[in-house]
């Protein structure tokens, strides 16, 4: 009887819901009530099946699935582990919220630099591992990482198994600039500033394409090689990546736009060199490792 109650109210919880509209972003889905958000993530290259649902609630936790990570909001202390996560909750005026980075090496804030000098901000990594202890220790509201969609497979299980609460973006798989810049109304509902995110996309869109229209009218298309070689591989974006429709919307001519992938693809300095080194030095962007 318990089984059946708890199963019907999981199905009432689900029927109240109704999806925000989207622009550009595939790789997340919002759906609202009014009592809480649900924020499903899409993390499989190849569908759109959902790997992880967040329940952002104000008040009482509702009952929605027992497979969802339930957060309450707004949050007032998160770890955010991307420079470009800190830089969009910082355009939601919400870098007070901050208490702690990944590597501050990435960032030219000002304002996060100066509080990480004065200890007000932790940062918690200088390479790809984070310090788990100093994490666990800090118990912000919220843990925001990058990955895959899952927390369970994409962050280390001593901050699984800690309960601390856990976001993981996707926010890299997008296909285009602007679906990437869409995911500020994703972190916005953390801290319950949907319509200051809104707006603030509204803005960027017109840019955007105002620039995007600029750089068309241009009959110069200047070659580009991007990314370094890291460890035994070079990460090239792939054809199908944001990086790559960012070079062409830029007016650019990406030596590997053939590619049909979206993400990254990991190749060798030599199958790099082999494609890039035909390329004309006009124009071309050199890293200085090669």
């Amino acid at each position: 009887m318990l089984s059946c109650a708890s199963t019907n109210e999981d199905q009432q919880a689900k029927n109240t819901l109704t999806t925000v509209p989207l622009s550009y972003a595939k790789r997340f889905t919002i759906k609202t009530s009014a009592d809480f958000t649900v924020l499903e993530l899409h993390g499989n290259k190849n569908d759109s099946a959902i790997t992880a649902s967040f329940v952002l609630y104000k008040h009482q936790k509702p009952n929605y699935t027992k497979e969802a990570y339930y957060i309450k909001t707004p949050i007032t202390r998160v770890a955010s582990m991307s420079s470009i996560y800190t830089t969009m909750i910082a355009q939601l005026k919400c870098e007070d919220k901050i208490v702690a980075i990944d590597n501050v090496d990435y960032y030219n804030n000002t304002f996060i630099q100066e509080q990480v000098k004065k200890g007000f901000i932790i940062e918690l990594s200088k390479g790809p591992q984070i310090d788990i202890e100093k994490t666990i220790a800090l118990q912000p509201d919220l843990f925001l990482t990058f990955g895959m969609g899952s927390p369970k497979d994409d962050v280390d299980k001593k901050l699984v198994q800690s309960s601390m609460p856990i976001a993981v973006s996707i926010d890299h798989l997008e296909e285009t600039p602007l679906a990437r810049a869409e995911w500020i109304k994703f972190f916005a509902y953390f801290f319950n500033k949907e319509s200051l995110a809104d707006s603030l996309f509204q803005i960027t869109e017109k840019k955007y394409k105002d620039l995007k229209t600029l750089a068309q009218s241009s009959t110069h298309k200047p070659s580009v090689l991007t990314e370094i070689k890291y460890g035994d591989a070079w990460y090239i974006p792939a054809g199908r990546s944001f990086i790559a429709h960012l070079i062409e919307d830029a007016g650019g001519d990406y030596f590997w736009k053939e590619d049909s992938k979206t993400g990254s693809s990991a190749q060798s300095f030599e199958t790099v060199y082999a494609k890039a080194k035909g390329i004309a030095t006009f124009g071309l962007t050199y890293i200085t490792q090669l």
